[in-house]
């Protein structure tokens, strides 16, 4: 398995006596839970691979029983816990759609080739996203993620094409 640094889901408390953890999904895949076998959990520093003997709805939540956690008061030791995937593991996404972490971080040009700055957070705004990128400059510049502005997004190369638009266009 490849590097471990994908949050997907935290544990938010338990559930029954048999040792159930309540987790509280941190993906837009959370159907992922029930094809896992194992899951990785990271708290405090420390990383632990667990089996996975049973997954369940509730409510927006999914609750999962492992294997090497035998009741209440071992679950409540997991409290806070994250699971963790390798980018191996992702959902792959239709051509066009990245994920926000791949996004964060990439640098902005231009359609010229002149230096934006670098894309430092996305907002979600049910319309469209957002890219908010730092331009070194008091107020970020706000891209909307569009087709006719964001002409190009090369994640294996770390960047961003961007169309300027003029109050004339």
């Amino acid at each position: 398995m490849g590097e471990i640094d994908i949050v997907i889901g935290k544990i938010v408390g338990t559930y029954g006596h048999r040792g159930m953890v309540k987790v509280f999904p941190l993906t837009d895949f959370p159907d992922r839970f029930f094809g896992m076998d194992r899951v990785t959990l990271e708290q405090d520093g420390k990383r632990r691979v667990y089996t996975v003997a049973e997954v369940r709805r509730h409510r927006k939540h999914v609750l999962i029983r492992l294997e090497e956690v035998a009741d209440m008061t071992g679950a409540e030791s997991l409290r806070g816990a994250v699971i963790k995937i390798g980018r191996e593991e992702l959902t792959p996404l239709p051509e066009g759609s990245y994920y926000i972490f791949d996004i964060v971080g990439l640098k902005v040009f231009t359609e010229e080739g002149g230096y934006v700055g670098v894309v430092e957070d996305v907002l979600q705004t049910g319309a469209n996203d957002v890219y908010v990128v730092d331009t070194g400059e008091k107020a970020p510049v706000l891209v909307p993620a569009l087709k006719d502005v964001v002409r190009e997004i090369d994640i294996r190369g770390g960047r961003m094409v961007v169309r300027c638009q003029t109050p004339d266009d």
